[in-house]
């Protein structure tokens, strides 16, 4: 280990803030890597050559014939490794007490710069991992190279997480829980991956608080099928505007028919017309109810506060008016994509 000049060069910088005398770093070899006095740089400096083999502090009484001020050399100490030399110039009687000061907060800041370089390193570790996890759609994407990182990152591929998607990365910043983890994917997703539902509450209301879509999937070990998943919520709710975050089957199988390019093109234009009669739009909202409800005829009519009679007089006229059967589960789902269709256009 060796301290770094552009390290070397902010801690001269910030001590000359402080102190008023010229203050030289040196690394291993004795040379110069920065100065108070840039002319300095690049020269060797056998004070604190003898420092280093002493591996102690060298103090200079007088200035030498060879250009060596007096001052102080002092080893740069960091886990009991030499890594080079501060030196501070001046009358070493005046310097007495400030030149230790000067070593400690050398090695301090070294100590610092190193630590938020190796947090630095292992972040980006994390994130390559993270990255290639959340590809894996089968338990031959699991390469014994992934499960020794994922080991030595204290991270169990057998166990089952959820996968978090928020179409924003404005939330990066914000703290995650020591056991969740979290990864830009491109400028546009966001993803927290968790075991702890509470982390996906905390996240949920967060996003939803600044009005984001979020897709939440269910509990997987193949974090490339959890992905999809919460893609698909979020897309889903994209179009519907719905605000529904967890991934359920009918997202799915309502997306494959809309990728399937299902004609509901007359039917759609039924909803339209049925909006624009007399107490169309309550038709519409009672649809509308009825389909995030599941088909619930009690959990709908109290939601809407009528009576079931009224709940199954409504949907008796948007069978007759639309030609679809809501009470039919392929029927309502062709309501369904015509409702999505009817509210993309």
């Amino acid at each position: 280990m060796e301290i770094e000049q552009q390290l070397a060069q902010k801690i001269v910088a910030r001590l000359q803030r402080e102190i008023p005398y010229n203050i030289n770093v040196m690394n291993k070899q004795g040379v110069i890597i920065a100065s108070g006095e840039p002319t300095r740089v690049g020269q060797l400096h056998d004070g604190a050559v003898e420092a280093i083999r002493l591996r102690q502090n060298n103090r200079i009484l007088t200035d030498q014939p060879n250009g060596i001020l007096q001052g102080f050399n002092m080893p740069i100490v960091v886990q009991n490794d030499v890594i080079g030399v501060v030196g501070i110039t001046g009358d070493p009687e005046q310097l007495v007490y400030i030149a230790p000061l000067v070593k400690v907060t050398t090695e301090l800041l070294t100590e610092q710069a190193l630590r938020a370089k190796e947090e630095a390193r292992e972040k980006r570790r994390l994130e390559r991992f993270l990255l290639t996890w959340v590809g894996l759609t089968t338990e031959s994407d699991q390469t014994a190279d992934l499960i020794n990182e994922a080991h030595a990152l204290g991270i169990n591929l057998n166990q089952q997480y959820q996968l978090i998607l928020i179409n924003t990365t404005i939330l990066i910043h914000q703290p995650v829980d020591p056991n969740s983890y979290k990864i830009r994917l491109n400028p546009d997703e966001l993803v927290i991956i968790t075991r702890q539902p509470a982390v996906c509450q905390s996240w949920l209301a967060l996003a939803q608080k600044q009005q984001y879509i979020v897709g939440i999937s269910t509990a997987q070990s193949l974090l490339g099928i959890a992905l999809a998943q919460a893609r698909q919520v979020v897309d889903y709710n994209r179009l519907t505007r719905s605000t529904d975050p967890n991934y359920r089957l009918e997202i799915a199988h309502i997306q494959r028919l809309l990728a399937a390019k299902v004609d509901v093109s007359d039917y759609r234009q039924r909803l339209i017309e049925v909006n624009h009669q007399p107490a169309g739009h309550e038709l519409i909202a009672t649809l509308k109810m009825y389909i995030e409800l599941n088909g619930n005829m009690q959990q709908t009519a109290n939601q809407l506060h009528i009576h079931r009679n009224t709940l199954h007089y409504r949907l008796s006229q948007i069978k007759t008016k639309i030609g679809l059967d809501p009470k039919v589960y392929h029927e309502l789902v062709m309501l369904y994509i015509a409702l999505i269709d009817y509210q993309l256009n």
